[in-house]
């Protein structure tokens, strides 16, 4: 849990989806489950999401990995939809 960043703040300060807390509940409670974390519809917005982990946004078609950057931040990495279909597990 320490490691990890909430869906809350990777659509409002990082994807700058939405604007307000309001603007993500609706994002994440609609029916078609708009967001997916690890392939998997997602409503809370305080899922912890954790290294490695893929958020997609399939009507808008965009694919992004959690990882770290230089300064050991979370950052958001756009990937492709092939690259998305698998979870890395190691890094050597």
């Amino acid at each position: 849990m320490r490691e990890s960043i909430p869906l809350q703040v990777i659509l409002k300060e990082k994807l700058k989806i939405a604007l307000n807390g309001t603007d993500i509940n609706q994002i994440l409670h609609q029916k078609e489950g708009l967001i997916k974390v690890d392939h998997k519809v997602r409503r809370n917005n305080k899922f912890p999401c954790g290294l490695m982990d893929v958020v997609e946004i399939p009507k808008m078609n965009r694919f992004y990995r959690v990882l770290y950057d230089i300064k050991k931040r979370f950052s958001l990495v756009k990937i492709k939809a092939k690259e998305a279909e698998y979870k890395l597990c190691k890094i050597q």
